[in-house]
């Protein structure tokens, strides 16, 4: 059996910069993380504009610091943005072949998503990281949903590229993408960059741009995602999701799932080491996003232990 590699934990939900926390519960919960495993904290906050925010930022990366893990920037690449509080946004948003602009989810002004090739990448998405990168000193980033949304890209922005809807969106993504890699491996090449690579063999993402083989060479590490429990699946398919990651790239390969059902009732020990064995076992490092109170820790903490010797 392939040793436990650890985990990254998104933590934002727990402990959010852009309201008040203690910073005392915090140190505390990130002690009881590492304890059970985690070796890096993944938090978002690309845009913190405010001196308590940033201050919250920076107490809390030094503390993930004073633990031994890394600190990662969550962020999106193209989004989402609430356009009905930055309406001007809307020149460069994702649209559909009606015009409707595309928010993440649903058809939602709210969660909008960014053509990858407008101006946004360079007027907002890559200004607003390279900030963060000169006061908060992160490990990594993290870019999650790097991709064209279902029924789209059909705004101005990219309305000059004749390819079809498939070969287009891959054509766009890569390109955004690549800008904003250049970027900040220009200013900060010692930063780590990942991105959701979605489930290769699983979702059709050809479609959306962001496939693994669309990605690769482009980044240091690469997330797939998918959680077979909520499709009443084995966990064969994570094998499998990796497997087909780890034929397309060399890079290390993290594994994103959730450790609740779709009530967000946590999994029994029991499902949570078959869970963890699968991904572990194929080579790759969980990627999770555990904010149980301390108690439910120690089931993620016996199942972790557990597909080290299954």
């Amino acid at each position: 059996m392939t040793a436990n590699p650890g985990f990254r934990n998104y933590l934002h939900d727990k402990f959010n910069f852009y309201n008040r926390i203690s910073i005392d519960a915090y140190k505390t919960y990130i002690e009881d993380l590492r304890k059970i495993g985690a070796i890096e904290i993944e938090h978002a906050g690309r845009n913190l504009r405010y001196d308590k925010q940033r201050k919250r930022a920076t107490e809390a990366i030094d503390a993930i610091h004073d633990q031994g893990m890394d600190a990662i920037l969550y962020t999106g690449a193209f989004g989402t943005e609430d356009l009905t509080k930055n309406p001007g946004l809307e020149q460069y948003a994702q649209r559909n072949i009606n015009g409707d602009v595309l928010g993440y989810g649903v058809l939602n002004l709210k969660t909008a998503m960014m053509c990858p090739v407008s101006d946004y990448v360079e007027k907002i998405t890559i200004p607003q990281i390279l900030s963060t990168l000169e006061w908060a000193d992160y490990d990594g980033i993290f870019f999650d949903i790097p991709w064209v949304l279902k029924n789209g890209c059909y705004c101005n922005n990219c309305e000059d590229i004749e390819l079809s809807s498939r070969e287009k969106n891959q054509v766009i993504v890569r390109q955004g993408l690549e800008k904003i890699v250049q970027a900040i491996k220009e200013k900060h090449p010692e930063i780590r960059i990942s991105v959701n690579a979605s489930a290769p063999t699983i979702n059709n993402n050809r479609n959306t741009g962001a496939n693994i083989d669309n990605l690769t060479g482009l980044f240091d590490e690469y997330v797939t995602e998918w959680n077979p429990y909520r499709w009443g699946q084995t966990t064969k398919v994570i094998e499998r999701c990796i497997k087909a990651a780890k034929e397309v790239t060399s890079s290390k390969i993290y594994h994103a799932t959730t450790c609740t059902d779709g009530s967000g009732k946590i999994y029994s020990e029991n499902k949570l080491t078959e869970l963890f064995k699968a991904i572990i076992s194929s080579g790759a490092t969980p990627r999770l996003g555990i904010r149980f109170p301390k108690e439910q820790l120690e089931i993620i903490k016996i199942a972790l232990t557990n597909s080290e010797t299954l």
